[in-house]
């Protein structure tokens, strides 16, 4: 909140959580600021899959299922099986990107085919969440991940507003790794901090609109 100071020190030196006071320099500092997705082998034969600059997303998290008894006039709970939430991503659309989700749906049902086996359609793809300087601090691994439901827009006069895509994402379960690298990875293989190719890190900012979609649609 604004005006407040996470981690403040207090007088005294006590540990004063949100209260204002003086700054702790062990307090966090930094901020997400870009979130991605990407589907590294969408297609067969595809080098790149698309890598997608969201606007929103929500994390992966799972429901148990509990099973109970009754017994001696108290009920004992436990899991008896996890299911996996769907989760949730935004973006604007993009020329060409909408073909590439569209695809990707006729992989798992057609009118002339019906519905195709889960290896045909299911993949992994990864969400990256960024700070300012490019460093990724959270990545989750969605595998066997699919579009269950795909928005995009609707035609209408009535507003000016860039198109949205909306995608409801179906998995069988998530990893979560916090020890990942930098955003500059796939786009400057140098690395921004490189001196021997200054001219490449200084064209590549982290902070950008682009869809990679090289070889996505083969």
């Amino acid at each position: 909140m604004p005006g407040f100071i996470v981690n403040a020190i207090g007088a005294g030196g006590s540990n004063v959580g949100g209260m204002p006071g003086k700054k702790n320099p062990q307090a966090t500092q930094e901020y997400y600021l870009i979130f991605t997705w990407e589907i590294p082998t969408l297609f067969e034969g595809a080098v790149d899959g698309p890598l997608i600059h969201l606007k929103d997303a929500t994390l992966p998290t799972f429901t148990a299922e509990e099973d109970s008894i009754l017994a001696a006039s108290l009920n004992y709970k436990w899991a008896k099986g996890i299911r996996w939430d769907d989760i949730k991503i935004s973006w604007y659309d993009t020329q060409g990107l909408i073909s590439i989700m569209k695809k990707w749906r006729q992989s798992i049902w057609t009118q002339s085919d019906g519905l195709k086996v889960g290896g045909h359609y299911k993949k992994e793809s990864q969400l990256d969440y960024y700070l300012p300087d490019g460093t990724s601090v959270v990545h989750w691994r969605l595998i066997n991940s699919w579009p269950k439901i795909i928005k995009h827009g609707e035609m209408t006069y009535t507003s000016s507003d860039v198109k949205l895509v909306e995608v409801t994402v179906a998995y069988d379960w998530a990893e979560e790794n916090q020890t990942i690298g930098s955003y500059k990875d796939r786009n400057n293989p140098y690395g921004i901090d490189d001196p021997s190719k200054p001219d490449i890190a200084m064209s590549q900012p982290f902070i950008n609109q682009q869809i990679d979609v090289v070889g996505a649609i083969g």
